[in-house]
């Protein structure tokens, strides 16, 4: 078994580095960073920092290549380079509570997403150091301070698309939302090569459905049953089709029949993406022990 150096310090995280042959310690109160090499087991060297570090995440990026986010504990992240440690950049945020947040780097390190208090997340554009978007994930409750914290985040790039996670930590009404990053076809297509970074266009966040909320549902599911039972019986179908298509009993020129028609032809596949909307949104696939709610969110920036 592998035992690190006793120092009667606390270790906030840890990473491999050096392709799995090193580990990086990062101690809480010390302000210290110490790599281990893993075989054989031995302390390769330390470094002390100007601040505490409440989080760390080393990223690899094509155009920067290595860096390190460290949440400071006192007003938010700083971004140094490794394994030289000369601070490049600062990203401001109000820490209202002086509680240890995670951070995690998506879209290959162009986005930085820290956890916060009020129930929220901050995403920024590393480039430029703007914020592009708060995600407010819980309900503040002011009374309950310990409730509104949010601690824990994660992400994850899939096909193009980015996946974030954000979670209450606390004795109150904890939940956990998932968000998803929905950019437009063209962007999402396997064959694109652009590598621009899409800010998010907007949030929504679906903690869950009540029971107001589903009858709700069910009246409006059966209204429009209703209205398409209707329409069913007071128009006709077009020579006998299956209800796809439908006219008035007043007379419809064939011009206008025929450019409404869908083509059968089995050489012309059909694009069910034609008329999606192609804005820019995070979903929220969420699930909330107590708490209910459909919260939008507004966009902070939209700039890359």
């Amino acid at each position: 078994m592998i035992k690190p150096i006793s120092s009667g310090i606390i270790a906030r995280n840890v990473c491999f580095c050096e392709g799995g042959e090193g580990l990086l310690v990062f101690y809480l109160e010390s302000h210290e960073i110490a790599c281990y090499n893993v075989e054989p087991w031995h302390v390769k060297w330390t470094r002390a920092l100007r601040t505490r570090i409440g989080f760390a995440v080393l990223c690899d990026n094509e155009i920067d290549k290595r860096f390190l986010l460290i949440s400071n504990l006192v007003d938010g992240v700083d971004q140094y380079t490794f394994p030289d440690f000369e601070m490049t950049r600062h990203f401001p945020i109000n820490i209202e509570y002086n509680f240890p947040m995670q951070l995690s780097a998506a879209r290959q390190g162009d986005w930085i997403i820290c956890g916060g208090t009020e129930g929220r997340a901050v995403i920024f554009q590393r480039k430029n150091g703007k914020i592009l978007q708060e995600i407010f994930h819980g309900t503040a409750d002011h009374q309950d301070r310990v409730a509104s914290l949010t601690q824990i985040v994660s992400s994850i790039d899939v096909q193009g698309r980015c996946i974030v996670v954000v979670a209450d930590c606390g004795l109150g009404n904890a939940s956990i939302s998932v968000w998803k990053d929905i950019r437009d076809d063209e962007s999402r297509s396997p064959n694109s090569k652009s590598t621009s970074v899409h800010s998010p266009h907007s949030l929504t966040n679906f903690i869950g459905v009540g029971p107001i909320g589903k009858a709700l549902v069910v009246l409006l599911f059966l209204l429009n049953a209703v209205a398409f039972i209707v329409l069913l019986c007071k128009f006709p179908t077009i020579d006998g089709g299956n209800g796809v298509l439908w006219r008035p009993h007043a007379v419809v020129s064939p011009e206008v029949i025929l450019s409404h028609s869908i083509s059968e032809s089995p050489n012309q596949p059909y694009d069910q993406d034609v008329g999606r909307v192609t804005d820019q949104s995070l979903v929220s696939e969420s699930s909330n022990h107590r708490s209910l709610s459909e919260t939008p969110l507004p966009l902070h920036s939209q700039e890359l």
